[in-house]
């Protein structure tokens, strides 16, 4: 019996090695976007966002948010859908704080829709495909006139 014990105790150690060696090789340093996501930062902020004729999508994340991570597909779904329609972007929350502060996000993922250089819809937290499109269609469509908020 105490072989028996010391053997599955020794498999359930190799097991639990393996499986952190894996997550160790996870590359958290990006999110892999399609390539009709624009990586935003503080320098081309303004000209891409704010300055946009079009209406923006703006996807505040990290690399440490697993809601963030699992949403990336869905950022990339509705930039390929609408990409020549509205420009999508990303903002890695870490390396530009002052983006982060300067539109107070408290919670990630957060993705922000601009129309003229103004948020006018905020979506915080993981989100299905439907609701970004539903919005967008909104705002296309010339229904969105005042800020709104979806929490």
């Amino acid at each position: 019996m105490k072989r028996l014990t010391i053997l599955t105790s020794l498999a359930a150690t190799v097991v639990a090695v393996a499986w952190l060696n894996g997550c160790a090789q996870l590359n958290t340093d990006s999110v892999h976007y399609s390539t009709n996501v624009i990586t935003l930062n503080a320098s081309n902020f303004q000209r891409e966002v704010l300055a946009s004729t079009k209406p923006v999508l703006v996807d505040f994340w990290a690399p440490w948010c697993g809601p963030c991570r699992a949403m990336a597909p869905t950022i990339s779904a509705v930039a390929d859908e609408y990409k020549d329609r509205v420009v999508v972007g990303s903002v890695n929350v870490d390396d530009e704080t002052a983006l982060s502060e300067k539109f107070n996000i408290e919670g990630i993922p957060a993705v922000f829709i601009f129309k003229d250089g103004k948020p006018v819809q905020q979506l915080i937290g993981l989100r299905e495909k439907q609701e970004f499109t539903d919005a967008l269609n909104q705002l296309l469509t010339g229904k969105v006139t005042a800020a709104a908020t979806k929490e």
